[in-house]
Protein backbone atom coordinates (compact mmCIF):
# COMPACT_ATOMS: atom_id res chain seq x y z
CA UNK A 1 0.00 0.00 0.00
CA UNK A 2 3.21 2.61 0.93
CA UNK A 3 4.12 2.66 -2.73
CA UNK A 4 0.86 2.58 -4.00
CA UNK A 5 0.12 5.88 -1.99
CA UNK A 6 3.28 7.38 -2.81
CA UNK A 7 2.51 7.06 -6.47
CA UNK A 8 -1.74 8.36 -5.53
CA UNK A 9 -0.04 11.41 -4.60
CA UNK A 10 1.80 12.38 -7.97
CA UNK A 11 -1.72 12.20 -9.15
CA UNK A 12 -4.18 13.57 -6.43
CA UNK A 13 -4.47 15.79 -3.71
CA UNK A 14 -3.73 14.09 -0.35
CA UNK A 15 -7.42 13.16 0.24
CA UNK A 16 -8.26 11.29 -2.93
CA UNK A 17 -4.96 9.49 -2.61
CA UNK A 18 -5.32 8.11 0.73
CA UNK A 19 -8.92 7.30 -0.75
CA UNK A 20 -6.95 5.39 -4.15
CA UNK A 21 -4.66 3.52 -1.94
CA UNK A 22 -7.46 2.22 0.60
CA UNK A 23 -9.46 0.73 -2.51
CA UNK A 24 -6.70 -0.60 -3.91
CA UNK A 25 -5.84 -2.28 -0.47
CA UNK A 26 -9.59 -3.85 -0.25
CA UNK A 27 -10.07 -4.45 -4.09
CA UNK A 28 -10.76 -8.73 -4.52
CA UNK A 29 -7.83 -8.54 -6.76
CA UNK A 30 -5.41 -7.66 -3.72
CA UNK A 31 -6.84 -9.52 -1.27
CA UNK A 32 -7.79 -12.56 -3.27
CA UNK A 33 -3.98 -12.78 -4.75
CA UNK A 34 -1.97 -10.03 -3.33
CA UNK A 35 -1.12 -12.01 0.13
CA UNK A 36 -1.18 -15.89 -2.13
CA UNK A 37 0.10 -15.56 -4.86
CA UNK A 38 3.81 -14.50 -6.03
CA UNK A 39 2.36 -12.91 -8.11
CA UNK A 40 1.49 -9.96 -5.78
CA UNK A 41 5.17 -8.79 -5.87
CA UNK A 42 4.24 -6.92 -8.89
CA UNK A 43 2.34 -4.26 -7.94
CA UNK A 44 4.84 -2.62 -5.09
CA UNK A 45 7.51 -2.77 -8.61
CA UNK A 46 5.16 -1.44 -10.70
CA UNK A 47 3.88 1.22 -8.44
CA UNK A 48 7.17 2.44 -7.59
CA UNK A 49 8.32 2.86 -11.30
CA UNK A 50 5.10 4.50 -12.18
CA UNK A 51 6.20 6.90 -9.35
CA UNK A 52 9.74 7.10 -10.38
CA UNK A 53 8.41 8.24 -14.18
CA UNK A 54 6.13 10.63 -12.62
CA UNK A 55 8.82 12.13 -10.53
CA UNK A 56 11.35 11.83 -13.67
CA UNK A 57 13.33 10.04 -12.26
CA UNK A 58 14.40 8.25 -15.17
CA UNK A 59 17.17 6.15 -14.16
CA UNK A 60 15.38 4.77 -11.65
CA UNK A 61 12.20 4.34 -13.79
CA UNK A 62 14.24 2.14 -16.65
CA UNK A 63 15.51 -0.05 -14.02
CA UNK A 64 12.81 -0.88 -12.87
CA UNK A 65 10.88 -0.98 -15.85
CA UNK A 66 13.36 -3.68 -17.36
CA UNK A 67 13.82 -5.63 -14.18
CA UNK A 68 9.27 -5.53 -14.32
CA UNK A 69 9.79 -7.08 -17.75
CA UNK A 70 11.21 -9.98 -16.64
CA UNK A 71 8.20 -10.31 -14.04
CA UNK A 72 5.39 -10.29 -15.89
CA UNK A 73 5.24 -8.95 -19.74
CA UNK A 74 2.48 -6.69 -18.39
CA UNK A 75 5.11 -4.54 -16.73
CA UNK A 76 5.57 -3.08 -20.13
CA UNK A 77 2.55 -1.19 -19.53
CA UNK A 78 3.77 -0.03 -16.45
CA UNK A 79 5.81 3.03 -17.61
CA UNK A 80 3.19 3.35 -20.59
CA UNK A 81 0.72 4.35 -18.21
CA UNK A 82 2.55 6.43 -15.98
CA UNK A 83 3.66 8.28 -19.23
CA UNK A 84 0.32 8.96 -20.73
CA UNK A 85 -0.70 9.67 -17.13
CA UNK A 86 1.72 12.92 -17.87
CA UNK A 87 -0.12 14.22 -20.41
CA UNK A 88 1.36 17.01 -22.35
CA UNK A 89 4.26 17.47 -19.40
CA UNK A 90 6.72 15.14 -20.83
CA UNK A 91 4.69 12.41 -21.94
CA UNK A 92 7.46 11.81 -24.92
CA UNK A 93 10.42 12.51 -23.34
CA UNK A 94 9.60 10.70 -20.09
CA UNK A 95 8.47 7.13 -22.37
CA UNK A 96 11.51 7.11 -25.22
CA UNK A 97 14.25 7.52 -21.78
CA UNK A 98 12.41 4.77 -19.88
CA UNK A 99 11.76 2.69 -22.36
CA UNK A 100 15.10 3.32 -23.94
CA UNK A 101 17.02 2.61 -20.41
CA UNK A 102 14.73 -0.62 -19.96
CA UNK A 103 15.95 -1.58 -23.43
CA UNK A 104 19.54 -0.68 -22.87
CA UNK A 105 19.37 -3.30 -19.41
CA UNK A 106 17.39 -6.39 -21.66
CA UNK A 107 20.57 -6.02 -23.91
CA UNK A 108 22.98 -6.25 -21.17
CA UNK A 109 21.52 -9.58 -20.02
CA UNK A 110 21.17 -10.51 -23.37
CA UNK A 111 24.99 -10.11 -24.18
CA UNK A 112 26.33 -11.73 -20.39
CA UNK A 113 23.66 -13.97 -20.15
CA UNK A 114 22.60 -15.05 -23.16
CA UNK A 115 18.85 -13.54 -22.47
CA UNK A 116 16.50 -13.37 -25.38
CA UNK A 117 13.83 -11.58 -24.66
CA UNK A 118 11.75 -11.84 -28.41
CA UNK A 119 12.50 -15.61 -27.90
CA UNK A 120 11.48 -15.55 -24.60
CA UNK A 121 7.87 -13.58 -25.82
CA UNK A 122 7.33 -16.26 -28.48
CA UNK A 123 7.76 -18.98 -26.32
CA UNK A 124 5.42 -17.52 -23.77
CA UNK A 125 2.57 -17.12 -26.42
CA UNK A 126 3.38 -20.62 -27.52
CA UNK A 127 2.64 -21.81 -24.30
CA UNK A 128 -0.68 -19.76 -23.65
CA UNK A 129 -2.06 -21.22 -27.03
CA UNK A 130 -1.31 -24.93 -25.70
CA UNK A 131 -2.70 -24.29 -22.20
CA UNK A 132 -5.39 -22.43 -20.47
CA UNK A 133 -5.36 -19.36 -23.07
CA UNK A 134 -5.85 -21.41 -26.35
CA UNK A 135 -8.98 -23.55 -24.67
CA UNK A 136 -10.89 -20.19 -26.38
CA UNK A 137 -9.85 -18.39 -29.52
CA UNK A 138 -8.80 -14.94 -29.27
CA UNK A 139 -11.62 -13.11 -29.88
CA UNK A 140 -13.16 -14.00 -26.83
CA UNK A 141 -10.04 -12.96 -24.46
CA UNK A 142 -10.36 -9.89 -26.41
CA UNK A 143 -13.48 -9.48 -23.77
CA UNK A 144 -13.23 -11.80 -21.00
CA UNK A 145 -9.88 -10.48 -20.57
CA UNK A 146 -10.83 -6.91 -19.35
CA UNK A 147 -14.41 -8.18 -17.87
CA UNK A 148 -12.37 -10.41 -15.81
CA UNK A 149 -10.04 -7.49 -14.52
CA UNK A 150 -12.95 -5.21 -13.66
CA UNK A 151 -14.32 -8.43 -11.92
CA UNK A 152 -10.96 -8.00 -9.47
CA UNK A 153 -11.24 -4.53 -8.94
CA UNK A 154 -15.02 -5.12 -7.45
CA UNK A 155 -18.08 -3.87 -8.83
CA UNK A 156 -18.00 -0.05 -7.04
CA UNK A 157 -14.38 0.71 -8.73
CA UNK A 158 -15.07 -1.15 -11.74
CA UNK A 159 -17.85 1.23 -12.19
CA UNK A 160 -16.04 4.29 -11.11
CA UNK A 161 -13.44 3.33 -13.60
CA UNK A 162 -15.80 3.51 -16.35
CA UNK A 163 -17.39 6.62 -15.26
CA UNK A 164 -13.73 7.81 -14.85
CA UNK A 165 -12.62 7.17 -18.32
CA UNK A 166 -15.37 9.14 -19.76
CA UNK A 167 -14.79 12.12 -17.12
CA UNK A 168 -10.78 11.38 -17.70
CA UNK A 169 -9.90 11.95 -14.40
CA UNK A 170 -5.87 11.25 -13.62
CA UNK A 171 -4.67 8.39 -15.32
CA UNK A 172 -8.56 7.08 -16.41
CA UNK A 173 -7.76 7.20 -19.98
CA UNK A 174 -4.38 5.97 -20.23
CA UNK A 175 -5.30 2.72 -18.23
CA UNK A 176 -8.41 2.07 -20.85
CA UNK A 177 -5.15 2.33 -23.73
CA UNK A 178 -3.51 -0.08 -21.63
CA UNK A 179 -6.36 -2.73 -21.11
CA UNK A 180 -7.12 -2.41 -24.77
CA UNK A 181 -3.41 -3.36 -25.90
CA UNK A 182 -3.09 -5.83 -23.02
CA UNK A 183 -5.80 -7.68 -24.02
CA UNK A 184 -4.77 -7.59 -27.88
CA UNK A 185 -1.58 -8.48 -27.26
CA UNK A 186 -2.22 -12.05 -27.05
CA UNK A 187 0.70 -13.01 -24.39
CA UNK A 188 -1.62 -12.35 -21.11
CA UNK A 189 -4.75 -14.41 -21.82
CA UNK A 190 -6.40 -16.01 -19.02
CA UNK A 191 -5.90 -14.97 -15.65
CA UNK A 192 -5.64 -11.70 -16.01
CA UNK A 193 -7.04 -10.71 -12.69
CA UNK A 194 -3.55 -11.79 -11.26
CA UNK A 195 -1.60 -11.11 -14.01
CA UNK A 196 -2.89 -7.66 -14.20
CA UNK A 197 -2.42 -6.61 -10.60
CA UNK A 198 0.25 -3.82 -11.86
CA UNK A 199 -2.89 -1.86 -13.03
CA UNK A 200 -5.03 -2.24 -9.98
CA UNK A 201 -3.55 0.86 -8.66
CA UNK A 202 -3.88 2.95 -11.87
CA UNK A 203 -7.73 1.85 -11.81
CA UNK A 204 -8.41 2.83 -7.91
CA UNK A 205 -6.68 6.41 -8.39
CA UNK A 206 -8.90 6.69 -11.44
CA UNK A 207 -11.82 5.91 -9.56
CA UNK A 208 -10.92 7.74 -6.46
CA UNK A 209 -11.64 11.52 -7.25
CA UNK A 210 -15.36 10.49 -8.30
CA UNK A 211 -15.95 9.60 -4.52
CA UNK A 212 -15.48 13.27 -3.37
CA UNK A 213 -14.17 12.03 0.12
CA UNK A 214 -17.64 11.14 1.43
CA UNK A 215 -16.91 8.15 3.84
CA UNK A 216 -20.37 6.69 3.31
CA UNK A 217 -19.59 6.22 -0.61
CA UNK A 218 -15.94 5.46 0.31
CA UNK A 219 -17.48 2.01 2.41
CA UNK A 220 -19.88 1.12 0.05
CA UNK A 221 -17.62 0.83 -2.40
CA UNK A 222 -15.04 -1.23 -0.02
CA UNK A 223 -17.66 -3.16 1.22
CA UNK A 224 -18.72 -4.50 -1.94
CA UNK A 225 -15.01 -4.92 -3.06
CA UNK A 226 -14.60 -7.54 0.32
CA UNK A 227 -17.79 -9.23 -0.27
CA UNK A 228 -16.65 -10.03 -4.15
CA UNK A 229 -13.70 -11.51 -2.37
CA UNK A 230 -15.18 -13.65 0.33
CA UNK A 231 -17.20 -15.15 -2.10
CA UNK A 232 -14.79 -15.94 -4.59
CA UNK A 233 -13.10 -17.71 -2.13
CA UNK A 234 -15.78 -19.25 -0.61
CA UNK A 235 -17.96 -20.27 -3.55
CA UNK A 236 -15.41 -21.59 -5.70
CA UNK A 237 -12.72 -24.35 -5.27
CA UNK A 238 -9.88 -22.46 -6.32
CA UNK A 239 -5.85 -22.96 -4.59
CA UNK A 240 -6.12 -19.58 -3.39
Amino acid sequence: AVPVLLLARRLLDERDARVATLLFALAPATLVHGATSLDGIFVPVAALCAWAVLARRHATAALLAGGGFLLTYAFALVPLWAALALGRRGVVRAALVTAGGALALLAVLALLAGYDPLDALRGTFTAYERGIGGRRPHAYWLLGGPAAFLLALGPGVALLLLRAIDRATPGARALAACIVLAAASGVMEAEVERIWQPMVPAATIAAAPLLGGRPGRVLAVVVLGVAVALGAEALYDTSW
